[in-house]
């Protein structure tokens, strides 16, 4: 195809742009909200491998398109399924259910990405398909702006990463793209008559390529790359909410943003470094996102984290696109559309199905639950303070125990509205079988902290109450619950408008955010929480979830280290530079045409 007019061009864009907007509207903030709904572990990590499984089937269903189907009428057929199960993800609550609608999801979604490659270079010369799909990168970024629009305008919210809110912004998306897809130019099944086999679709045939000593170094390597690479593709979202951040999804689309200018820059580091240059490139970029990362957290700098975010373009244009270059001066012509699908497969389905289960149980190991206090700490045998220290702050369901509650009282305070009357509250669900007595140990309750007064715990506490913070923008800070004074004070307090519990010298929760402004109704908006001692440590809940802190510094030290080993590998045992061998070969014929 040598031409393509503007009514087509800009059709093959919206296309590109909307497919690629569907996604990261909400896969960016997944993680976020997978740690709000209180799912951690093998759960979590599964969660996020549904691209990742999506993947593996993807070439099939690509093949059996290819085959039987006309490419924009399979496209609209996924892209309306995308849209209901999203729809039907935003309203899930048990992760199981969640797990396997997403799952179903991703089997719909992941097989788009080859149907609009086909369709675009079907109708596009080969030197303008760049141009459409550089909109799939605009499409990414603009999702950030769209997610907090949509947000705002329709949903009454400000923020909503770390919510379901996400997920109907994805089933929009996809329903406005099905409907386009409707558009599409006809794109007859490219491969009708031929012969279908799972061994071509999943590109195995160019398991041959793995004789060569330098090609099979290049997909180890990259395959173990994903496991650093996904700690930021899948867990950053999380990362960052810890960190403070709000506008999740916005932030992290930084990186795409300069994705799309690097992409410009590669052709030009692969002719003058070589596809061995330009990847070690991609590995010290990956090198720095981490370094940043660390520092960030060490010296308590926003800036370094920006600086993680912001190298992303550069770790996967240099070495992706680098890789997927070498593996097409690398293969032969026969087979050069299976070693491409092969590479995808190790990258993006076993790498990533690697990197995600392997990193949820890392960050898991290295997250706490409490914080121990300083050994001969005891609590001031004082009565609370009488009054908040916080303009605007109101609170309400006020409760004080003389002892620690457990993690399923506190999540039953937290989640449901306890008896005032003394009758056992069941457990929530997951929890043991046995009831639960909310008024076994309480002091005193009330609907302020004055119901306090006179009231003395002894050897553990438990303070619970529903917080509601003034609507504006000016950060608010101080004391909302306190036990005696100066530094071996117990205090339950707001700082910038994020929540922290401290017993004399230990702090837990300096990252917990608290709600600000109104809700549909007009009412302010408020959170659970609950803070408790036991004699040996602290523990914070809100809305009934248990806080976890992750030390994340510890995380990127040994990401780092996995990092480094793969770069000094690369650096050191790759030796076959095909395309700069392509590029003096080019130069050669050069010569001899002039002579």
């Amino acid at each position: 195809m040598n031409t393509m007019s503007m009514n087509v061009r800009i059709r093959l864009s919206v296309m590109m742009f909307l497919q690629y907007m569907m996604l990261a509207v909400w896969s960016v903030p997944l993680a976020a909200y997978l740690t709000n709904m209180g799912v951690e572990g093998i759960y979590k990590a599964t969660i996020l491998s549904s691209m990742a499984l999506g993947c593996l089937i993807a070439p099939v269903i690509c093949m059996i398109a290819d085959r039987h189907f006309a490419s924009q009428k399979v496209l609209t057929v996924l892209n309306f399924g995308c849209a209901v199960l999203f729809f039907f993800a935003a309203r899930q609550t048990d992760p199981m259910i969640l797990f396997v609608v997403l799952l179903l999801a991703m089997f719909c979604y992941m097989p788009t990405w080859s149907l609009t490659n086909a369709i675009a270079m079907t109708h596009a010369p080969s030197e303008k398909f760049p141009q459409i799909r550089v909109f799939g990168s605009i499409g990414w970024v603009a999702s950030g702006v769209f997610s907090f629009v949509a947000g705002w305008k329709m949903f009454g919210e400000a923020k909503i990463d770390g919510t379901s809110v996400p997920l109907l912004c994805g089933a929009g998306t996809a329903l406005v793209a099905a409907l386009v897809n409707l558009t599409l130019p006809d794109t007859p099944p490219p491969a009708k008559g031929k012969e279908s086999s799972v061994v071509d679709a999943l590109g195995l045939r160019a398991m041959t390529l793995m004789k060569d000593f330098n090609f099979a170094l290049f997909v180890l390597v990259s395959l173990l790359v994903m496991v650093p690479f996904t700690m930021y593709w899948s867990y950053g979202s999380q990362f960052l909410q810890d960190m403070g951040f709000d506008k999740i999804t916005i932030t992290m689309n930084w990186g795409q943003f300069v994705e799309m200018f690097v992409m410009l820059l590669v052709p030009l580091a692969l002719a003058r470094w070589g596809v061995k240059w330009a990847m070690v490139a991609g590995l010290v970029a990956l090198l720095v996102r981490y370094v940043a990362f660390w520092f960030g957290g060490q010296y308590d700098q926003t800036l370094f984290y920006y600086v993680g975010i912001l190298v992303h373009g550069v770790i996967f244009g240099f070495f992706f696109v680098g890789g997927q270059v070498y593996v097409d001066k690398k293969a032969p012509a026969e087979i050069r559309a299976q070693a491409q699908g092969l590479i995808v497969l190790v990258c993006f389905g076993v790498g990533m199905l690697i990197g995600n289960f392997g990193n949820g149980a890392f960050i898991d190991s290295n997250a706490a639950t409490s914080e121990p206090v300083v050994a001969g700490y005891k609590m001031p045998a004082t009565s609370p303070a009488a009054q908040t220290r916080v303009p605007g702050v109101e609170l309400t369901a006020v409760r004080l125990y003389g002892r620690a509650l457990s993690d399923a009282e506190a999540s039953a305070l937290g989640t449901g509205e306890p008896q005032e009357d003394g009758q056992a509250v069941e457990q929530p669900a997951g929890a043991a079988s046995a009831p639960i007595d909310l008024e076994n140990g309480l002091l005193a309750s009330g609907d302020s902290l004055s119901a306090l007064a006179g009231t003395t715990p002894q050897t553990g506490l438990t303070f619970a109450a529903s917080v509601s913070l003034p609507e504006g923008d000016d950060p608010l800070s101080g004391t909302l619950f306190a036990i005696g004074t100066g530094e071996d004070a117990m205090v339950l307090g707001v700082d910038q408008d994020t929540l922290f519990w401290k017993a004399g010298a230990s702090t837990i929760a300096q990252r917990v955010a608290l709600p600000r402004g109104n809700d549909d109704d007009g009412n302010p908006r408020s959170v659970h929480v609950a803070a408790t001692y036991d004699g040996r440590a602290i523990k914070l809940y809100t809305d009934g979830a248990l806080y976890r802190r992750v030390n994340w510094n510890n995380v990127w030290l040994i990401t780092m280290g996995i990092s480094l080993v793969l770069l000094a590998v690369l650096t050191a045992l790759f030796r076959d530079d095909v395309t700069k061998a392509a590029a003096g070969q080019d130069s050669k014929k050069d010569d001899q045409k002039e002579s």
